[in-house]
């Protein structure tokens, strides 16, 4: 239900379970009743878990986009074959 009602463009980096977990614990807050609200540690409980939630997903999508742009490793051990010549080079130049 709140991928409905959020921004398009947010939706693709928000992580769902989190925003529904965030979206529930609101919900519970607004009960008409004060006994049937949640206590202020169990609101901050839920909203610790909810960010939990997004972080690893946000850490996920880093790792994956890492993995993905990452220098193949032929590539990297030629570049690193050139830099040891460059530094190990013993020319003079007069």
């Amino acid at each position: 239900m709140p991928q409905k009602i959020i921004d398009p463009y947010l939706i693709t980096s928000v992580d769902l379970e989190s925003l529904k977990k965030f979206a529930e614990t609101a919900k519970k807050c607004l009960a008409n009743y004060g006994v049937d609200r949640p206590s202020i540690d169990d609101v901050l409980w839920n909203l610790e878990y909810a960010l939990q939630l997004h972080e690893s997903t946000l850490e996920e999508k880093a790792e994956h986009e890492t993995r993905d742009s990452a220098t193949p490793p032929s590539l990297a051990v030629a570049t690193v074959k050139k830099t040891i010549n460059v530094c190990t080079d013993t020319t003079v130049i007069a």
